[in-house]
């Protein structure tokens, strides 16, 4: 799961960066509905729920010795995955 997590999270940080077109095909998965299968595949598999949506402002201590979990693929602050994705993220 942390594989197919790096995957989309490098895929869709890549696809941020380019502005050679304003119009982003139904294929990309910048934005199009490869975009939205591929979170609802993730959030599936987190969250038992493909409504992604609901679980970008998820944050919890589940008890798992990780400290807080939050986000759609389940970042957490015990192992500092989560203060890297704030960082990099503002």
């Amino acid at each position: 799961m942390l594989l197919l997590s790096c995957v989309l999270f490098s895929a869709v940080g890549c696809t941020f960066d380019n502005k050679s077109s304003d119009k982003i095909s139904e294929d990309d998965i910048s934005g199009g509905i490869l975009r939205k299968e591929v979170f609802a595949l993730v959030s599936s598999a987190e969250n038992s729920d493909t409504d992604y949506s609901l679980q970008y402002g998820y944050i919890e201590d589940i008890g798992d010795g990780r400290g807080y979990t939050a986000g759609i693929i389940g970042f957490t602050t015990g192992i500092g995955d989560l203060p890297d994705v704030v960082e990099l993220s503002c």
